[in-house]
């Protein structure tokens, strides 16, 4: 008989458990404090510098400009101050198709994403203050040497890896000149409870030979490892903590969030003066004296450049545009293509909790008592690899990105969260559930690190409030395709081993079997001639499987490309756009190719030494 007891305590001993609970909940709201960032500032008419976008690079370059106290510096954000949520490393994902999203879609054109509502992959990017650094999983990686030797191939002078590496010191907190504003580097979890699912991947991938051996967890070389993540004490660090919060009350600089820029205004020198942004219902315009940074990502950068009159001069006058510069504005998007679509079914679990809620209860109290266990990891994720899945001679340079994600068997709310940020449509959708009903179910996702395809951004009309078309053209370049079943390849092997199998019965499982070989029998055929259920997954499976579910890791780059001639670029190695004055790029946008790993602590690097330069450039007048 249910006596209210429960709902209606009584009594000292019961007062006192409730008042345990009364902690836990202030524990929760102590996650995320949205006071440590700088407030919302009233703006002035003029500044210095007007930076766009608080992002992975802008709150880096706010930083590093303010410093030098003369200088008054104003940072446009079109989002406002991350949740408290976002502070916790396991709900990463939850974040993304929420108010701090972009939400955008690429635009349905092409024989890729055909297994996603529409058509249409989501490209999920950060809007709000810190930008996607709110929304990643926090995995840092410097990428490769080579991946900066290239640039400097490209023209690129003071590009090369041994250039940035005094400042990839200063942002992980390695530098000695005392900057305030670095990220904090962990381990997931700080190593301290170890993922049960974790020892036999690791046995498996240490069985295949491929344990990492030079410097793992920072740079990307072949093996499999443990990351770093931009953690302090098992919360996020993202870009806005680690930049924007320990200097909040410098005076000189003003943070306006909330504000969509949509234009930036030009003299007849064709000098970047002003910036024109939206705020509240009002239309506001600030003026330059120095300079004016674009941070706003490989998405929001080209945006405003083009609305602006700085693009493809066709484009531009096919929508009424006044030309200010030609230059190549959108074109060579890059991105690593992930492909969640190897998958097994783990029939003896071997993360299995005897009471789910249960253990949800528990691990919900560990973050919160010590920011540890399940919450402060992001699951299999902090576990991957780097591997040439193709080629036999040995090779210091992967062309595959390998991770890993576990869902326990009918936690259809966690395979639901994933399913909405890829955008599955509803057949897609229902076979991973299927599946996910049986058993636990692991995912196996390679990527492909170094793509041929370009893709490009353009603008879909002259209003700022639309988003603008995203094509990433994959799959454009045949040999992408190659190399992503290469890693596909990879995984399968993974499977294989013995020590996944003798840890749990690991059955390789059919996602799509729409996809199974045409002309061939969903089946195999026994001595006497009887067929049984057990599908043959050929490479031709796999390519038809690549084209409906592979979809962004989320690390679009390129559309602002860096080089020396505006021909096939649109800034300089200095960062200055081409055929303009006192205009800049900094971000993701103007890799002229994409680095090996996930892409924030590039990024960040980029934003460190662009600020560098601009300090430089102008303390010399």
């Amino acid at each position: 008989m249910d006596d209210g007891s429960c709902t209606n305590p009584s009594g000292a001993a019961a007062s006192l458990f409730m008042s345990g609970i009364s902690v836990l909940s202030v524990l929760t709201c102590d996650i995320g404090d949205p006071s440590i960032y700088p407030s919302d500032s009233v703006p002035d008419k003029e500044y210095d510098f007007i930076v766009v976008g608080a992002g992975s690079a802008g709150s880096v370059v706010a930083n590093r400009l303010s410093k030098v106290s003369n200088w008054k510096v104003l940072l446009l954000e079109a989002g406002g101050d991350p949740p408290y949520t976002s502070e916790v490393p396991a709900l990463s994902t939850t974040l993304l198709n929420t108010e701090v999203d972009w939400m955008y879609k690429t635009d349905g054109e092409g024989d890729f994403c055909l297994g996603m509502v529409d058509k249409k992959c989501s490209w999920p990017r950060g809007k709000v203050l810190g930008g996607t650094s709110v929304l990643n999983t926090m995995v840092y990686l410097r990428g490769h040497p080579y991946d900066y030797y290239r640039w400097v191939q490209m023209g690129n002078e003071n590009w090369s890896y041994e250039d940035l590496l005094p400042f990839f010191e200063k942002i992980e907190g390695s530098g000695t000149d005392g900057d305030v504003g670095y990220l904090n580097l962990e381990p997931f979890n700080g190593d301290t409870i170890q993922l049960p699912q974790l020892k036999p991947l690791k046995e498996a991938t240490n069985e295949m030979g491929k344990q990492a051996t030079l410097e793992p967890n920072i740079l990307v070389y072949p093996g499999y490892f443990n990351t770093y993540g931009a953690l302090v004490n098992g919360t996020r660090n993202s870009n806005a903590k680690a930049f924007l919060a320990p200097i909040k009350s410098r005076t000189n600089l003003h943070v306006v969030k909330n504000a969509l820029a949509t234009k930036i205004l030009f003299d007849g020198d064709k000098r970047a003066i002003g910036v024109i942004y939206e705020k509240e219902n009002s239309t506001i315009t600030v003026m330059a004296k120095k300079e004016i940074i674009l941070c706003a990502g490989a998405i929001g950068s080209p945006q405003l450049l083009m609305l602006s009159g700085v693009g493809p001069r066709e484009h531009l006058r096919q929508l009424g545009i006044q030309v200010i510069a030609d230059l190549p504005v959108g074109k060579n998007l890059q991105d690593h293509l992930l492909f969640p679509g190897v998958v097994a079914s783990i029939n003896r679990g071997i993360n299995n909790p005897a009471d789910p809620a249960k253990q949800l209860a528990r691990d919900v109290v560990n973050y919160l008592l010590d920011r540890n266990g399940a919450y402060a990891r992001i699951g299999l994720l902090q576990y991957t690899g780097f591997v040439d899945s193709r080629h036999s001679k040995d090779t210091t340079y992967p062309e595959n990105q390998v991770q890993f994600v576990l869902f326990n068997q009918g936690d259809n709310d966690t395979l639901g969260v994933s399913i909405s940020v890829f955008g599955f449509n509803d057949e897609v959708a229902s076979q991973y559930y299927s599946l996910l009903g049986e058993a636990d179910m692991l995912i196996i996702a390679p990527s492909i690190l170094h793509p041929k395809s370009r893709g490009r951004v353009l603008l879909t009309s002259t209003n700022p409030h639309d988003h603008p078309k995203i094509n990433p053209n994959y799959f454009d370049d045949p040999d992408d395709v190659e190399a992503l079943l290469g890693g596909i390849l990879e995984s399968l092997r993974i499977l294989k081993t013995y020590s996944l199998k003798r840890n749990a019965r690991v059955e390789p499982r059919v996602l799509l079997k729409e996809c199974l070989e045409r002309g061939k029998r969903a089946g195999r055929t026994d001595k006497d001639g009887n067929i049984d259920d057990i599908p043959v997954m050929t490479e031709s499976y796999w390519r038809c499987a690549m084209k409906k579910l592979s979809s962004t890791d989320y690390h679009p780059v390129g559309t602002c490309r860096m080089g020396p001639s505006p021909s096939n670029s649109v800034v300089d190695p200095k960062l200055r756009v081409h055929s303009v004055k006192g205009l800049r790029v900094i971000d993701a946008s103007i890799m002229p190719t994409i680095t090996s790993g996930n892409i924030n602590g590039p990024v960040t690097v980029i934003a460190e030494k662009g600020a560098s330069m601009i300090i430089k450039a102008h303390r010399r007048r």
